[in-house]
């Protein structure tokens, strides 16, 4: 009931009125002497007042409490016109993501849960200091999800084809901060259950969801599968587990490049 909890706090005086005009108007039917049609008329008002607040207090409980709050983003393009014109579309739409509020108050997204359904058999390894976890992409199409821990320096996840950094996402701890390759902004606060990275790669569209708080989506044309790598390095002492899963496509005639 937190969703319906909340658009009472939030709409209060309108509540407020409602109750009001069905006390002050059964008030006025018990103890005054009034004719039929005033007692008509007062019946009413109550009667549309109860019913807006039942049908307002249903409609919250089952939008914000049974049902779930979804979104898809459209992904631009950033490869020449040419290119796309000659691919014969262009654009792509995100990952759906489910918005929810928090115990705190905080806004939260995530992807669906359905994407779970989407996993193989994911890989799990470590990476610390001076040792990262590497590993060559057969496909282009994987989910990583990588912890944070507030007692490093900084976690760095990097994608390279034939050696060379073609994107990266830099999570900077100390200096609190996330840094991709086009955009920063401050590291999000969350809950220590939260903490954590999920990234999805589908071909040239990467999806990272920070702590359940923000989410960026980037593009890079030079992914390749076979020839690109992700590597995950941490600075400070300590070490991580990461996961790495393949996935597999959301529909057979999709297309993605």
């Amino acid at each position: 009931m937190r969703g319906v909890r909340q658009i009472v706090r939030l709409n209060w005086p309108f509540y407020a009125a409602a109750a009001t005009i069905v006390v002050v108007a059964e008030l006025v039917i018990v103890r005054l002497p009034i004719g039929p049609g005033v007692r008509f008329v007062l019946h009413s008002a109550t009667t549309l007042a109860c019913t807006w607040m039942v049908a307002s207090l249903l409609a919250s409980w089952i939008v914000y409490d049974l049902s779930r709050l979804s979104r898809w983003g459209w992904i631009r393009e950033t490869r020449p016109e040419a290119e796309f014109t000659s691919a014969g579309w262009a654009g792509a739409m995100s990952l759906p993501r489910v918005l929810t509020v928090g115990e705190q108050g905080q806004l939260e997204i995530r992807p669906v849960a359905e994407m779970a359904k989407l996993r193989g058999t994911a890989e799990k390894a470590t990476a610390q200091a001076k040792t990262p976890f590497r590993r060559k992409l057969a496909d282009l199409r994987q989910e990583l999800r990588v912890p944070i821990d507030l007692s490093m320096g900084a976690i760095t996840v990097r994608l390279l084809t034939k050696g060379t950094e073609v994107w990266h996402l830099v999570v900077n701890i100390k200096g609190d901060s996330i840094r991709t390759s086009d955009v920063s902004f401050p590291l999000p606060f969350a809950p220590s259950s939260m903490l954590g990275l999920r990234i999805f790669v589908d071909n040239s569209v990467i999806e990272s969801f920070i702590s359940g708080q923000e989410v960026i989506t980037s593009r890079s044309y030079s992914l390749a599968p076979g020839e690109t790598e992700v590597e995950v390095s941490i600075a400070g002492k300590g070490r991580i587990e990461v996961d790495l899963c393949p996935l597999q496509a959301t529909s057979k005639d999709r297309l993605a490049t």
